[in-house]
């Protein structure tokens, strides 16, 4: 399976952020200082059934606030690159990899799961109690019927669906302090455990 990933995440490397993994390679160790490009009191997610009945999709809750710009696409891998490099040497493991696929699961940086908890790489947290993990609230179920825990199908339709959200425990997202503890999680825990 960590095989499997790391060749995918290395397909994505090279399709999604192969300039980027260029200038990676050729840039030099130094940290960068940038303000954040996020000011979260501006953002505007795609609404979810609970957030407007009538234009909320539960496929929503996983897209990004906003579509990154080049700007805010090479802020994001400069910030996070020189930690990607950090890890690649203390884990083995292809900074390349860590930066794909920090930009593709929180959509540089945009998501609901990368503003709201630090998790950049959709790492889960199911049995974690509510508190202590992020909810993505109206995300589709990923596990069983898609209508479990639903309090209401809105007009019938399976992707607008208000669900008894305290029940849930398929979108549960582990909450990290900062997005480097986040890279480290992965490239130190998942990446390391044979179980993947």
């Amino acid at each position: 399976m960590k095989t499997c990933i790391l060749l995918f995440t290395s397909v994505l490397a090279v399709s999604s952020c192969a300039h980027h993994a260029k200038k990676l390679a050729r840039s030099s160790d130094r940290e960068t200082n940038s303000p954040s490009v996020l000011r979260t009191s501006k953002l505007h997610f795609p609404p979810v059934p609970t957030e407007d009945r009538v234009n909320g999709r539960n496929t929503n809750a996983y897209l990004a606030s906003k579509s990154a710009n080049s700007l805010e696409r090479n802020a994001f891998i400069e910030r996070h690159a020189p930690t990607a490099k950090s890890l690649a040497t203390k884990y083995g493991l292809p900074a390349s990899v860590l930066l794909a696929m920090a930009c593709v699961e929180s959509g540089y940086g945009f998501t609901r799961t990368a503003i709201y908890a630090h998790n950049y790489f959709g790492i889960k947290n199911q049995s974690g109690r509510l508190g202590d993990v992020y909810q993505l609230l109206g995300q589709p179920n990923e596990d069983g019927s898609p209508n479990d825990f639903a309090l209401e199908v809105v007009g019938g339709d399976p992707n607008r669906i208000i669900f008894d959200e305290p029940k849930r425990r398929t979108n549960r997202y582990r909450v990290f302090r900062n997005p480097d503890a986040a890279f480290e999680y992965l490239a130190g825990t998942l990446f390391q455990n044979t179980r993947y």
